[in-house]
């Protein structure tokens, strides 16, 4: 009996012990099983708002979807018209996994710096700083108590040069048509007129249809000369070129090498158009009837890499090149970051310094003597891209003559293009809907707002001249009240470059292509070929400009929701680009 009690004893325990290791068995398995539906459903959520993006569908700030018990709740927090962050939690009874997602839509701009200016270079003399990253094609001087609060990049002034350039359009010549082969990659002779670095080639062209995607189908290069035609090795090549680089109308695109060519005064080399042979997606690239460039030819090729002849092509191609010669300077700056430049002088540097030459300055960071110049940064919006707005403002109603706006009642205009000035001198709001084209100049001067209208959400919108533009009232210039909206005024205005300028800029202060004294908010401004002029105490966004004078007390505040900024043609529309995941990942 004894023996019999054991033996039931002994088997309850090892009944109870299985009993127990299978409930955990089954524990860590519904564990797991919970876990990958908590996944699965944030998984769910996330290919969502993929989804709606891509397709245009209606996308709130919160979502929730069920999926086969789990749920998935969603956040979206926007901080652009571009630019979305997005946090997918997934929950299975007691479970929950997170998925984090950065997704942004490829814009027409790139506003990388707090200030990014041309070969005119900076000016600074009054108590304003900059807030953010400066880039500058020419040479920095300071004599403000102002700061720059960031990093300074100088590179060597980059005058164009007129000798070495065709610009009569007769007609056109298609690259990457893969209906006219063996008519597939194009190419233009010239002269180094100088010895210097080769940062910049222009070409008159378009793309011949619109396509999606940032897959690149096009590279510009530079080679050496070879017995008459190119070289099969490229001495530079410039960035890709996809659906986005140029517009569907002819205007002049530049290409900024990264990795410039030093070419030697006298040498032929030559401009290779190299695209990838399609049915639709090519372009087309300006000449001229006859050879009227003298020191140059125009070919063709089925590839420009590979062995085997070129064939001639009547007339040259359109074309400018800009070589870089001399050294860079910073003079006379407070720069709490980095500094690059060829020479510093009586300069204090808080971060580290390269540089060819430094005098009278104190670097408090690492300094690296011997640095080599720095390259050109192209410009934030190519030429292509401002044809195409003014495309777009035309796609609206035509105003004949100057229109002026100085009632207490609020407006709203756009999309337009105005034929003579706009002039703001009222109380009452301007609202932008839609893009503005002015061929004349534009005043603001009153005390109303000059803004997008409320409609542009986190989009921005764009009014441009093709004269000088004056802002010195009272009124905010800002964009629709929603954070990551800007306003952008750019003029294309020439030769506005200070006292003594030619008649262009005769009627505005200080003849600059953009005087501005008064405050802003939300603005960015913008002058391709002439000076901007700061002399008041509001605070702007970003500037950019052959030439800056900065004499005021305001400050120029760099906002990184500008990197995302997409300009929409009108309040209403969608902004253009394409959706592009960044980062996919689970965050616990």
């Amino acid at each position: 009996m004894i023996t019999l009690l054991f033996f039931m004893a002994i088997s309850a325990t090892i009944v109870v012990s299985a009993t127990k290791a299978v409930s955990r068995e089954l524990r860590t398995y519904q564990n797991i099983a919970e876990s990958k539906f908590a996944y699965f459903a944030a998984e769910s959520g996330v290919e969502d708002v993929v989804y709606r993006l891509h397709s245009s569908k209606k996308l709130g700030s919160t979502a929730t979807i069920g999926l086969n018990g789990a749920t998935s709740t969603i956040a979206i927090t926007t901080t652009s018209g571009s630019h979305k962050a997005v946090t997918a939690t997934g929950t299975a009874a007691t479970r929950y996994r997170q998925l984090d997602l950065d997704i942004s839509k490829s814009g027409s701009s790139n506003f990388s710096y707090v200030a990014q200016i041309g070969g005119g270079g900076i000016t600074h003399s009054g108590s304003g700083s900059f807030v953010g990253n400066v880039s500058v094609n020419g040479p920095v001087l300071s004599t403000g108590s102002g700061s720059f609060n960031g990093n300074v990049t100088v590179t060597a002034t980059s005058p164009a040069d007129t000798s070495a350039i065709q610009t009569t359009y007769n007609a056109n010549e298609v690259a990457g048509d893969s209906d006219l082969a063996p008519k597939n990659d194009l190419a233009q002779s010239f002269v180094a007129p100088i010895s210097g670095k080769l940062t910049v080639v222009s070409l008159y062209m378009k793309r011949n249809a619109t396509w999606s995607g940032s897959s690149y189908n096009a590279t510009i290069r530079i080679t050496a000369d070879s017995g008459g035609s190119p070289a099969t090795t490229a001495l530079a090549s410039g960035p890709g070129m996809n659906g986005n680089f140029a517009a569907t109308t002819h205007a002049w695109v530049n290409t900024v090498f990264s990795s410039p060519a030093t070419l030697t005064e006298g040498q032929t080399y030559w401009i290779v158009f190299d695209a990838a042979s399609h049915g639709t997606r090519n372009w087309s690239w300006g000449r001229s009837n006859a050879n009227l460039y003298g020191s140059g030819v125009a070919k063709y090729k089925n590839s420009w890499s590979t062995s085997g002849s070129w064939s001639d092509i009547t007339g040259d191609m359109d074309f400018k090149v800009t070589l870089t010669s001399g050294s860079s300077t910073i003079t006379g700056a407070f720069i709490t970051g980095t500094a690059r430049a060829d020479s510093i002088t009586s300069s204090t540097i808080q971060g580290d310094a390269y540089y060819q030459n430094i005098s009278g300055s104190s670097v408090s960071g690492t300094s690296y003597p011997g640095s080599p110049t720095q390259s050109p940064i192209p410009m934030p919006i190519s030429s292509s891209t401002i044809a195409q707005w003014k495309t777009d403002a035309e796609s609206g109603e035509t105003y004949v003559g100057n229109y002026s706006h100085s009632s207490s009642d609020p407006t709203s205009f756009g999309p337009k293009k105005i034929t003579g000035n706009l002039s703001l001198s009222g109380s009452g709001a301007f609202n932008v809907t839609g893009t503005l084209y002015v061929e004349g100049n534009i005043t603001h001067s009153g005390s109303g707002a000059f803004q997008c209208d409320p409609e542009y959400g986190a989009s921005s919108c764009i009014v441009i001249a093709d004269s000088y533009i004056v802002r010195s009232g009272s009124g905010t210039i800002q964009g629709s009240g929603t954070t990551g909206s800007y306003i952008l005024l750019l003029t294309t205005t020439k030769n506005c470059f200070g006292t003594g300028s030619p008649g262009p800029c005769a009627g505005s202060p200080a003849e600059s292509a953009i005087s501005a004294s008064g405050s802003g908010a939300s603005v960015i401004f913008y002058s391709t070929d002439g000076q901007i002029n700061l002399s008041g105490s509001g605070t702007m966004r970003a500037i950019a400009g052959h030439k800056l004078v900065y004499s005021g007390s305001g400050s120029i505040i760099y906002d990184p929701n500008i990197l995302y900024t997409v300009f929409a043609p009108t309040a209403t529309s969608t902004a253009e680009g394409v959706w592009t995941i960044n980062t996919w990942r689970e965050r616990r």
